[in-house]
């Protein structure tokens, strides 16, 4: 594992900027002239609404394990894997938890901020200074450890607020951000790139926006719900989160009943759509962002998600 010391100077360098990265609608990854590929932004946030590699965003709310991503070789060493759990409430679903796995290291993120490292809960506080121990329990950003030899940078909850972030930093633009508004989690990859996630296979798709089931042939684009079937965690894969929760391959995901879903929401509407629209008014670039953080912010009622790093 990556000496935190060196890890510590590796991300400092460019730390402001990662920090400072924020998701957009991008087009899948195209190059013109000899220009390199576009960096893109994928991933899966609240309702969960999931965004492809190709900038496009659908739902689904089928309670089960996901694989959202798999790399074989990522970057040329250890594969890496992103699995999420979703759970049924009110008739909908949402990613109660995350799992990355990066060579023989495994994070668990769950709700209220919770985690796990190898198996272990609260594993990762072992910076080693007071300075450091400090600045965990307080609001800054510090490096925690390292998973599979890349940093993982915690961003505690700031006073009055029940988010946490944790980031995995890939390289000096890239990396893994894990979200957590009280109970819902949401993962985002931000600037991939072509040389890093071409490979990639999963519920995201591949990296130029075909949504494929694991033939790596057939095209699911117009068939989400049956995508997400597709992607459910087989029993021959491996188990990434600490404990195995129904249903399990080969039972199927549980989908909802969406028409006492629509009622659910409505009844529990408080937030007017005028003010989730204000409060979501940054994201507007991302038109499909925009309107899934509307959506969310007042089917949660809770102006924080807004603002929470989901989208």
């Amino acid at each position: 594992m990556m000496n935190l010391q060196y890890a510590f100077l590796f991300v400092m360098a460019f730390l402001p900027s990662v920090l400072a990265k924020s998701g957009g609608g991008v087009p899948a990854p195209t190059t013109s002239g000899g220009t390199a590929p576009t960096p893109v932004n994928s991933g899966v946030a609240g309702d969960p609404h999931i965004k492809s590699w190709a900038g496009e965003w659908f739902d689904y709310h089928g309670a089960c394990d996901l694989k959202l991503i798999h790399v074989p070789r990522f970057q040329g060493k250890a594969d890496l894997d992103i699995h999420v759990r979703a759970t049924q409430r009110y008739e909908y679903s949402f990613i109660e938890t995350a799992a990355v796995r990066l060579g023989n290291d495994t994070l668990e993120v769950s709700a209220w901020g919770e985690y796990a490292f190898n198996g272990v809960d609260g594993a990762l506080i072992n910076t080693g200074t007071e300075a450091e121990e400090t600045n965990l329990r307080g609001k800054n950003p510090v490096i925690i450890s390292t998973i599979g030899g890349y940093p993982i940078i915690h961003t505690p909850r700031p006073a009055g607020k029940n988010t946490h972030r944790f980031d995995i930093i890939l390289s000096d633009d890239s990396k893994i951000a894990m979200s957590i508004l009280k109970d819902i989690v949401s993962v985002k990859v931000r600037n991939a790139t072509l040389e890093d996630f071409g490979k990639v296979v999963g519920l995201l798709g591949d990296f130029h926006g075909s949504m494929l089931a694991r033939d790596g042939v057939t095209d699911l684009s117009e068939h989400m719900n049956a995508m997400g079937q597709e992607w459910q965690v087989r029993d021959d894969e491996p188990m990434l989160f600490q404990a195995a929760r129904a249903p399990q391959y080969p039972a199927k995901c549980i989908l909802p009943d969406l028409t006492k879903a629509k009622e659910a929401r409505r009844l529990g509407e408080g937030i007017t759509e005028e003010s989730a629209k204000l409060a979501c008014a940054h994201l507007k670039e991302d038109p499909g962002a925009f309107r899934n953080c509307v959506y969310d912010v007042t089917a949660t009622n809770d102006l924080d998600m807004a603002t929470s790093g989901a989208f």
